[in-house]
């Protein structure tokens, strides 16, 4: 709403113009209505609510963008953990509150966030959880309230205040952009282990079907020996029926006969023992292939868990880095703020020092005349 006179300053946004041109539209145009109905705040990113319960309730010290900043960071964590996008379980958020050291009772906690979740769906989202963080209630943030400021003290305050949040918004920017990179990252690398896996398990699958086919046709020629085999004898045996059915045989030729017979027996005996040694040296192989194709397979599931394993420790060494930087970076941030306020604090009273010592300067001078 437009700035309207009063008789002690002019009512202005507790933001003021600069600080609602950093929000977006929807949440520009929510903050500007009187009230604001429940079924507004669907849909509704968890940066836009964290920008409105801002806008609602600037007048509050207690409540500033660096503590909604890192409220937010703590309730994404948790947001990761559960099934219903930008919102988190009942439970989860008594673990959050009791980790940011709440003094309330279990009992109490658990009230206040029945409280604050209306629509009984046991989940809760970041205006909720803020609300009951923060002791609001859903009258204050659906009906706006309106705080009368003086415009000279009011524009400084925001021109500070729009330079602090610019500067937090664009650290919260930075590290969700980088949450979302290694998230990606980290599905990259996870599609190509297993399709690296998926290969090598075709590869191996491939080389037992080629040992298994090589002893099946092993197998093939070993019986079509030993058939050929029984067709010879069976045939030997027929003419010597036949030839001893058509004569009586001579000794001499007996003897002949039966140095034939043996020696093709021999013969037929030695292919036999030819025929076993080749289809055992074949299985033997089939055996050797079969034991190098396990070993292998295990030492590559073995450096597959390895990598694994290094992966993980990787991603967790660079989410620990991460974590320290941003706490590193939001601790420098909070001393540089705190050096400046005291900084401005010394440079006032000094100022006041100042005066008064010429006031009493001068005070000394009036007494002597």
């Amino acid at each position: 709403p437009a700035p309207t006179p009063t008789g002690e300053g002019e009512l202005v946004s507790a933001h003021g113009d600069i600080e609602v041109a950093n929000v977006s539209f929807r949440v520009r145009a929510l903050h500007n209505r009187k009230q604001i109905e429940l079924g507004d705040l669907t849909n509704m990113s968890v940066l836009d609510q964290m920008e409105l319960f801002l806008l609602r309730f600037t007048e509050h010290v207690d409540i500033t963008r660096s503590a909604l900043v890192q409220l937010m960071q703590e309730f994404d964590k948790y947001e990761g953990r559960s099934n219903v996008i930008g919102e988190i379980e009942i439970d989860q958020a008594m673990k959050l509150l009791e980790a940011r050291d709440e003094t309330k009772t279990a009992t109490e906690l658990w009230e206040s966030l029945k409280a604050v979740d209306l629509d009984r769906n046991h989940f809760v989202s970041y205006i909720e959880f803020s609300l009951c963080y923060f002791n609001k209630s859903w009258k204050d943030l659906l009906y706006k309230t309106e705080v009368r400021v003086v415009r000279g003290a009011s524009v400084a305050a925001n021109q500070q205040g729009a330079a602090e949040a610019e500067a937090l918004k664009a650290m919260a920017d930075e590290m969700r952009m980088k949450a979302i990179n290694d998230k990606l990252r980290a599905e990259e690398e996870t599609r190509a282990r297993q399709q690296s896996l998926d290969n090598k398990a075709q590869a191996i699958a491939a080389e037992k079907a080629k040992i298994l086919e090589d002893a099946e046709e092993a197998k093939r020629k070993e019986a079509e020996m030993e058939e050929g085999m029984k067709k010879s004898k069976a045939f030997f045996l027929r003419q010597q029926q036949m030839l001893d059915n058509e004569k009586k045989l001579s000794p001499e030729e007996e003897v002949k006969q039966g140095l034939a017979k043996r020696k093709e027996e021999k013969r037929l005996k030695e292919e036999k023992i030819k025929a076993d040694a080749l289809a055992e040296e074949k299985r033997v192989a089939a055996e050797e292939e079969k034991k190098v194709a396990e070993a292998k397979k295990q030492a590559m599931e073995e450096k597959e868990r390895a990598d694994a394993e290094a992966a993980k420790e990787r991603a967790a060494a660079e989410a620990k880095r991460i974590e320290e930087e941003k706490k590193a970076k939001y601790e420098a941030d909070k001393a540089a703020m705190e050096a400046e306020e005291q900084a401005k604090k010394d440079a006032e009273k000094a100022e006041r020092d100042a005066r008064r010592a010429k006031m009493a300067e001068r005070a000394k001078m009036f007494e002597g005349k």
